[in-house]
């Protein structure tokens, strides 16, 4: 069968390692969604191997980052677009 996928956009509140993996891997269980997990994750996700046919790596992408500058206090942002 056909793999269905979404783009999503999700803001990490803690920094954790591994936050988005497994709470995208939670979700997706208890939603009832597959294939599960981010594209390529072979540690989370269900289709590791399938996907790593056309995306080599763990398809995650950081598209903003922003953060108090220690010293000056400005908030600093950074932004990064998809690549094509």
């Amino acid at each position: 069968g056909g793999h269905c996928f979404s783009l999503v956009a999700v803001r990490i509140t803690t920094g954790r390692t591994h936050q988005i993996r497994v709470h995208m891997e939670h979700h997706s269980k208890v939603h009832g969604i597959e294939p599960r997990g981010v594209v390529s994750d072979q540690k989370y996700g269900t289709c590791g191997r399938a996907d790593r046919r056309w995306c080599p790596r763990l398809f995650l992408h950081c598209h903003e980052l922003g953060f108090e500058n220690p010293e000056t206090q400005e908030w600093v942002l950074h932004r990064s677009p998809l690549p094509s």
